[in-house]
């Protein structure tokens, strides 16, 4: 295979995960340090509505991150399926048609 061709083939195909998981890791650890925090301010705290209001955006924050997570890695993978080569089909065996 040409080198041109393999080094597209190879950024296509490489793994960047490991690196977006890293950040969804990194983003959640986050909101579970403010849901933390608000329900640590709200024991002390008289008025709730603010600190209700926090704790709710940081799951809804958390869940679309989730989300965008997973629906991410599918929308992902089927795009680099379109580029790849076609799949050479192996030479049939001796006694097989």
């Amino acid at each position: 295979m040409p080198r041109p061709v393999q080094r597209a083939l190879d950024l296509i195909t490489g793994d960047t995960w490991p690196k977006r998981r890293r950040v969804v890791y990194v983003a959640l650890l986050f909101c579970a340090l403010v849901i933390a925090y608000a329900l640590g301010a709200a024991t002390a705290a008289r008025d709730m509505t603010v600190v209700k209001a926090i704790a709710e955006m940081s799951f809804w924050l958390g869940g679309g991150i989730i989300g965008s997570y997973v629906f991410g890695s599918i929308w992902d993978d089927t795009n680099k399926r379109k580029h790849l080569p076609p799949a050479s089909t192996p030479p049939a065996q001796a006694g097989e048609e």
